[in-house]
């Protein structure tokens, strides 16, 4: 439970706007956000010990932000696939959104 406001730190701010514009365009999307949706990412790091379940809330609350139909409520499927590479232009993820039923 948290006392007081919670204030996001400048680095999670950055962070989160990186991946607003990383999330496809809304009127590409092919999704209706009153109905389940299942997420999945490829997300890329340099570092093998990066933790990719640490992306989830973060990237949920970054498209709350881009997308005003979404609700997280809404997700019934996570998924995730972890890539390592050295490459500093592959880094990043690759975010897909679809309509899906419920489990």
């Amino acid at each position: 439970m948290h006392l007081g406001r919670k204030v996001d730190s400048a680095k999670y701010r950055k962070w989160s706007a990186q991946v607003c514009r990383l999330l496809p365009p809304v009127e590409t999307l092919q999704v209706d956000f009153t109905k389940p949706i299942a997420i999945h990412v490829d997300a890329t790091f340099r570092n093998r010990l990066s933790d990719l379940d640490n992306i989830w809330k973060p990237l949920l609350d970054a498209m709350q932000k881009a997308y005003p139909e979404f609700n997280d409520n809404k997700v019934v499927v996570m998924s995730a696939t972890k890539y390592i590479t050295k490459d500093e232009d592959e880094l990043g993820y690759d975010i897909k959104l679809f309509n899906t039923k419920e489990p």
